[in-house]
């Protein structure tokens, strides 16, 4: 069970969102002006009837949800929107009972209480269970909700109901199918996929750079009064909407990403490069001397054998067995004087 946390300005956009899907079923909401006859016919409904009705449900929503948000204008983005996304190992043991009741003990155990939601189930090609959770985050009373270390309850939450009611653990973001998602979360996960592949073919930042600029992403270098790297941003355009620009920082992207994780990835990568020539240069040697070796000398003697390469098997020189006698002579009629 993994959970992303969102927030926007947009109420009726992020409903639509969530209700304008094949096959999304409505399981709970709680406070928001929501017809039990339409929830129920949602489900059913397809094509143009669907778009209709869940575009007529979302004007609504965004009615009820805008009028308890202007009770608190200093919260600039009123919308929260949480999607949990199950594995789908985890298909049998979730019905929409069994999901609408995770989504509200994950809404009691994050604080997100006192407040309008609704959860609704989507399903996609990969048969990966999920359901988006839309809520106020002005609650009941005009406060806003507590968003601090959301990120970090969140994975605490997550922890503990997977481990509750016995689910999988996720196994990491290549399960992700970007072509069901849309907009911003789209693109953040074509950029992380785009970096992930240009990486190891990269040595510095501006092969990063111009590897992600062939796939249509811009990578932005930003720099401290002193002239060094403080951060990288990317932005991409909409598949859908090209005009409409999606920009991260890099740890927006996700915390792989961020400046230092990708200055120490291209190090690393390049220190284990470095590591294998030398290893490589190494072995060379080595089956060079093994070579010399194996011919009976070892590699000091590999400049004797080039002084002395006229040795004959005997190990002397013509000349020498020509002037030994002699020399042997001399040296003994020598003595005797």
């Amino acid at each position: 069970m993994v959970g992303k946390i969102v927030s926007s300005s947009a109420p009726y956009s992020c409903a639509n969102y969530c209700l304008n899907h094949d096959g999304a079923t409505l399981l709970c909401w709680e406070g928001l002006d929501i017809d039990p006859t339409e929830a129920a016919e949602l489900t059913r409904s397809t094509g143009e009837a669907r778009l209709q009705l869940a575009s007529t449900m979302a004007y609504a929503i965004d009615t009820s949800f805008s009028i308890q948000a202007e009770t608190n204008t200093a919260v600039q983005k009123p919308v929260g929107h949480i999607s949990l996304c199950f594995m789908k190992e985890d298909t049998p043991l979730l019905d929409s009972t069994r999901m609408a009741q995770i989504a509200r003990e994950y809404l009691e155990m994050m604080g997100y209480q006192n407040t309008q939601y609704m959860v609704v189930r989507h399903y996609n090609a990969k048969g990966n269970p999920h359901v988006h959770i839309f809520f106020n985050r002005v609650d009941n009373s005009g406060h806003c909700l507590n968003s601090w270390q959301d990120f970090r309850r969140n994975g605490t939450a997550c922890r503990a109901l997977t481990e509750k009611y016995g689910l999988h653990f996720a196994q990491g973001r290549s399960n992700t199918i970007v072509q069901d998602l849309h907009g911003r979360e789209k693109a953040r996960y074509q950029i992380s996929n785009a970096i992930d592949a240009a990486l190891p073919r990269c040595r510095d930042l501006r092969g990063l750079g111009r590897e992600l600029l062939s796939q249509g992403i811009s990578m932005e270098i930003h720099r401290r009064n002193n002239g060094s790297i403080q951060g990288l941003s990317f932005s991409k355009s909409d598949d859908t909407r090209p005009s409409v620009v999606h920009r991260f920082r890099g740890s927006e992207v996700g915390r792989a990403y961020s400046y230092e994780k990708i200055r120490k990835a291209i190090e690393c990568r390049e220190q284990l490069s470095e590591g294998k020539r030398e290893s490589m240069e190494d072995t060379g040697r080595s089956k060079g001397e093994s070579a010399s070796r194996s011919h009976g000398q070892s590699p000091a003697a590999d400049i004797g054998d080039i002084l002395f390469s006229s040795l004959g098997s005997s190990g002397t020189t013509g000349y020498d067995i020509d002037q030994k006698p002699d020399e042997k002579k001399k040296r003994k009629m020598g003595f005797h004087r």
